[in-house]
């Protein structure tokens, strides 16, 4: 219904009508939730449960006639413009763990911004380095929008610890050249790989 809907010119009378079923479905929503004698009644008038389901019924509304910037139209548009790959691949996941939670850019503002990539550090156990690249992804997304990129600047993460990196000993590195030699389809690019890092000490990117 949106993409027909978004395909009418404005003002046209065929835009009106499928407005009309736009909304209707979104009270079929309301009532399969239990919240459509609901749907007019101010937030303090709500408990938690009961608002949070009546902002599912009014975002499918919203949705419906093109009112939210949804995430999952535009991210495959955006993600072919960074052209880097590491770098997409990093954003790629940045973007997929923002999907799992919000559906609109509308959705965010600063505070929850905040708490998400929170989130990341306290509850997924990431680094504050890497809460920070994909903060970076946030910040390039909403900007190739023409959004409001302050939602994702100011946020003060929490202190991690430094992770220690210790090296493969050289019965490790020979163990992995073998394992890799043995495995059937892949081909000889893993062990080749496994053998330059070991005797040139190129970083990943380069090897």
């Amino acid at each position: 219904l949106r993409e027909e809907y978004l395909s009418i010119p404005e003002n046209h009378d065929a835009r009106a009508a499928l407005e009309e079923e736009i909304a209707e479905k979104a009270e079929d929503i309301a009532q399969g939730l239990g919240v459509l004698e609901k749907m007019h009644l101010r937030p303090e008038e709500l408990t938690a449960k009961e608002a949070d389901k009546v902002q599912q019924a009014r975002r499918a509304y919203d949705v419906g006639v093109g009112k939210l910037t949804l995430l999952v139209d535009f991210v495959p548009k955006w993600l072919p413009t960074i052209e880097n790959k590491k770098t997409r691949a990093d954003y790629r996941r940045a973007l997929d763990l923002l999907m799992k939670e919000y559906v609109a850019v509308e959705e965010l503002d600063w505070d929850k911004c905040k708490v998400f990539l929170r989130d990341r550090i306290r509850i997924d156990g990431k680094s504050r380095a890497t809460v920070d690249k994909w903060k970076g992804a946030y910040i390039n997304f909403w900007d190739w929008l023409d959004k409001d990129t302050n939602l994702w600047r100011a946020h003060k993460l929490p202190v991690t610890p430094e992770i220690e990196i210790l090296e493969f000993d050289a019965q490790e590195v020979r163990a992995m050249y073998d394992s890799a030699k043995q495995q059937e389809g892949w081909g000889p690019w893993l062990y080749h790989v496994i053998w330059i890092a070991a005797h040139t000490g190129a970083r990943a990117g380069a090897i």
